[in-house]
């Protein structure tokens, strides 16, 4: 953080507080503490890491509220002095740590959470990753880190506004930035939300707050001190309406086993190295289920792997490419030679890309049909004979809500996810008696990888999406985009259900899609 303009000193501590509150805790930072914890049980056993802490603002408030037992970490000296005297004045159990975050030791698995308001643009990306590697190592298993950070949002920055982030020594980034930084150093169930109008309100309110208090502050400092203070977030206020920032809430989990519900059950789940078929997998070993990971990409199915070994999950890797009728075979004998038993078949391989017919993009389309149809049905059939000489066996289709319906640039692709509903439907009537389950599950809109590899530019650039990009990038918002691991939950439902309980079809849409 070297290089960095401070954000408090000595001199304007006890400002902020005559505004704010002792301690310095603003409208903002209590609002969007209560929103980060909105959805979590903490208590007084419960221990939490405060990095870039400040004055202790947080640290207090959480103690205050839940009585977590909460250590704060900052390398400015006058911070920590500053908030080593309130929790001393005030009986608060809070620790204080001063020093670089990064180079500081903590026992793995120390904190149920960590958290960062408003200092992860401090760090450069090289940085952040060492951070995010040391966070995850510190988090008990499903553990989870909660964050706030300026960004910036998918427009270019001009020249003279990225001179403004240099000189102050911010690095800041994308929303798509984020989710990718956190999955490379796997974390999973990421959640990067913009919530620019709420800070807006809440920067407003801060403004308010000491306009009111003018005359008290005046008297007690001077007047250039107040308006020097006033402008400092008025110019916070205009950062974002010149389009310089966004504000991110940004949450994060270490995995973990959750259960040992499927324990004995060994699932083939294919697409397994990223994306919905990522998750399932991820999703199903933390139920105990035995999973065998299936995709091309070998180095991305050997970091899943290890994900779930690390916290003592069961899994195999097994290269697979499910368009080659020998290579679907081969994976479901695989798994019956090492497992002497497959339960559960998920067929989430898959590819989606924008194109117009106009343009004649075959070689696209033809990798559409191969994988999202022909890979299905090599991988259904390979295990089939097994499922029937069992008499028992569940089969899950990743499909689409575009299987229903029609959407621009996406006809090959609506077209073989129609393919994969009617065969669920048939194959589902043509099994019947043996045992055999078919879900059909038909996901929306989710926040995935699958347009990066689109090359129809004319297509793309007609629709407005951006190829560098995941699914939603700059268009869409949380409840307009489904998560990964919102579909991976649908589909572990599903395996779960009783034995006499078939989930044939199940339409999974974002809230607002």
């Amino acid at each position: 953080m070297a290089g960095t303009e401070k954000q408090y000193s000595r001199s304007n501590v006890r400002l902020f507080e005559m505004a704010f509150g002792e301690g310095f805790m603003s409208c903002g930072g209590s609002a969007y503490l209560t929103v980060l914890f909105a959805d979590e049980d903490p208590g007084s056993s419960t221990h939490i890491l405060d990095i870039c802490c400040g004055l202790g603002g947080s640290a207090f408030y959480l103690e205050d509220k839940y009585g977590a037992q909460v250590t704060g970490i900052d390398q400015e000296a006058e911070l920590i002095e500053h908030a080593r005297r309130v929790a001393e004045e005030r009986s608060f159990k809070c620790e204080f740590i001063l020093g670089d975050v990064i180079a500081t030791h903590f026992d793995d698995n120390s904190f149920d959470y960590i958290i960062c308001r408003d200092a992860l643009l401090h760090f450069d990306n090289e940085r952040k990753n060492q951070l995010l590697q040391k966070i995850r190592s510190w988090l008990k298993p499903g553990g989870k880190f909660l964050a706030t950070d300026y960004g910036i949002s998918d427009q270019p920055l001009t020249q003279e506004q990225q001179a403004v982030l240099d000189r102050k020594g911010y690095h800041m980034l994308m929303q798509s930035d984020y989710y990718d930084l956190f999955e490379r150093n796997t974390f999973i169930r990421t959640q990067v939300s913009d919530d620019t109008e709420s800070y807006t309100r809440h920067t407003q309110t801060e403004i308010d707050l000491l306009l009111a208090r003018e005359d008290e502050i005046t008297a007690q400092y001077s007047a250039a001190a107040f308006e020097k203070t006033v402008e400092t977030f008025k110019k916070k206020l205009q950062d974002i309406e010149d389009g310089i920032k966004t504000y991110w809430l940004i949450k994060a989990e270490k995995y973990s086993i959750q259960s040992q519900r499927l324990k004995g059950r060994v699932a083939i789940c294919t697409g397994a190295s990223s994306g919905i078929g990522r998750s399932t997998a991820i999703a199903l070993a933390a139920h105990g289920a035995t999973v065998v990971l299936a995709a091309r990409n070998a180095d991305k199915l050997n970091t899943v792997k290890a994900l779930i070994e690390e916290q003592g999950g069961a899994c195999f890797v097994a290269p697979t490419d499910v368009t080659q009728r020998e290579q679907a075979l081969g994976l479901v004998r695989t798994a019956m030679e090492r497992y002497g038993r497959v339960d559960v078949l998920i067929n989430a391989a898959g590819v989606m890309f924008y194109t117009f017919m106009e343009n004649g993009v075959f070689e696209e389309w033809d990798r559409t049909i191969d994988v999202n149809i022909t890979g299905v049905v090599n991988c259904i059939g390979a295990v089939l004979p097994v499922f029937i000489r069992h008499k028992s066996g569940h089969i899950i289709n990743v499909s689409s809500d575009a299987a229903k319906m029609p959407f621009a640039g996406l006809s090959v692709y609506c077209a073989s996810k129609a393919f994969v509903t009617t065969l669920s439907q048939n194959l589902r009537k043509e099994l019947r008696g043996k045992g055999i389950k078919i879900t059909d599950v038909q996901p929306g809109d989710v926040r995935t990888d699958l347009v990066r590899t689109n090359s129809d530019t004319k297509a793309l650039e007609a629709l407005g999406i951006n190829p560098q990009f995941k699914v939603g990038h700059g268009w869409a918002s949380d409840t307009q985009l489904l998560s990964p691991f919102d579909v991976a939950d649908c589909i572990v439902g599903a395996v779960m259900a009783k034995p006499n309980v078939g989930i044939n079809e199940v339409l999974i849409e974002p809230r607002d899609q």
